[in-house]
């Protein structure tokens, strides 16, 4: 799975446990539909020779006390090589890009769920 951080994630946790109850359940929605956006636009970025790495794409999203995580990748071993390049073969990136494209509505639907919930 790759990796991506986000600054201001445990400040943002706090602001969750103060918002009325359903909050999370709207940022949850969300997170579910940028995660399968993200699978969706990755499968079709993906570098295809048997399919593999396109049908490993999944997502999972889990949900604690004030979070909600999307867990979004591929599951071949070879995925990272595929998408970083190694000394023979060039980068052929499909997460970052399909991440990338999804960022911008996901932030826009989780702030319209805080903004319904207050």
């Amino acid at each position: 799975m790759m990796t991506v951080d986000v600054d201001g994630i445990a400040a943002a946790r706090q602001t969750f446990r103060r918002l009325p109850p359903g909050t999370l359940d709207r940022v949850e929605v969300a997170t579910r539909k940028a995660g399968l956006d993200v699978v969706r636009n990755a499968r079709q970025r993906a570098p295809y020779d048997t399919g593999a790495l396109r049908s490993s794409i999944t997502s999972q999203v889990t949900r604690t006390r004030g979070a909600v995580e999307a867990r979004v990748g591929p599951t071949v071993h070879y995925a990272r090589f595929l998408e970083e390049g190694t000394s023979r073969i060039a980068p052929r990136p499909y997460m970052r890009p399909a991440f990338d494209s999804v960022r911008r509505g996901y932030v826009d639907a989780v702030r319209q769920a805080v903004r319904e919930a207050v």
